[in-house]
């Protein structure tokens, strides 16, 4: 429980708390994608820092990121996270 709360730094702590929030979107919304606006909200860094989070966090192969085209014609394109699901599930069979 303790490497939940204890941060080697400042950006341990956030890299673990994004990690904290999209578990909770999955424990709730199963594998569907958290719009980036969402997590925002949750975690009101500045861009910078969210960009160095997620780019950490797609290099340690712990999220997935994606951006797609907003479904109508000249719309904003949205951002949306993922944790990756654990390894172990396919590594046991």
């Amino acid at each position: 429980m303790a490497r939940h709360y204890a941060s080697e730094s400042e950006f341990d702590g956030k890299r673990k708390r994004l990690l904290d929030v999209l578990d909770q979107w999955r424990r709730q919304h199963g594998d569907e994608w958290m719009p980036f606006w969402r997590i925002n909200r949750k975690l009101p860094w500045s861009s910078r820092e969210h960009e160095e989070v997620r780019d950490t966090l797609l290099q340690q192969r712990l999220i997935e990121f994606e951006v797609t085209q907003a479904g109508r014609k000249g719309g904003r394109p949205t951002a949306g996270y993922r944790i990756k699901p654990p390894v172990s599930d396919e590594a046991g069979e």
